[in-house]
C-alpha cells in the first residue's frame, strides 16, 4: 500500500504503524494539487509493488471562510486540493489500474454541499450527489 500526505512526519508515522501490523507500506510525500507529484507517486508505487488496483482520493482542505470573507488564495488552494487533486489522481492512476488488471477509484466527498456549510470553497468542491 502507498500512503501519501503533505505532512511527512504524520505520513511516515502512519506507514510505520501499518507496517508493525504486518502491512507492506510505502510512504510518499505528496501535494495532490501538483500534477508532477502524482506522476512521481504512481511511478514509485509501481516500482515498489508492480501494480496498482485502488485509488482513494481522500485529500481535502478547508479554509473556513464564508463567501463574503473569502480570500482568492484560500479559495484557489481549496479547489486545487479538493477538485484538481482528485482529477490528477484519476488521470495518473486510471491507466496504471487498467494495466494492472482493473480495480477501483474511490472519490471521497462531503455532505457539506447539502447542508449550507459556511465555507464556500469547501462546499463547492466537496459536494456529493446520490442517486
Amino acid at each position: 500500500m502507498a500512503v501519501t500526505d503533505t505532512d511527512g512526519e504524520a505520513g511516515e508515522t502512519l506507514a510505520q504503524r501499518l507496517r508493525l501490523q504486518g502491512g507492506k507500506v510505502l510512504f510518499l510525500p505528496q501535494d495532490v494539487a501538483d500534477e508532477t507529484s502524482w506522476a512521481e507517486a504512481v511511478s514509485a508505487t509501481l516500482a515498489n509493488f508492480g501494480k496498482l488496483h485502488i485509488l482513494v482520493n481522500n485529500a481535502g482542505t478547508i479554509a473556513r471562510q464564508g463567501i463574503i470573507n473569502t480570500i482568492a488564495k484560500a479559495w484557489n488552494r481549496t479547489l486545487a486540493v479538493n477538485l484538481t487533486g482528485a482529477m490528477f489522481g484519476m488521470k495518473h492512476c486510471a491507466p496504471a489500474i487498467r494495466d494492472s488488471g482493473g480495480g477501483s477509484i474511490i472519490n471521497i466527498s462531503s455532505t457539506a454541499g447539502l447542508t449550507a456549510h459556511d465555507d464556500a470553497a469547501y462546499t463547492a468542491s466537496r459536494w456529493d450527489y446520490e442517486v
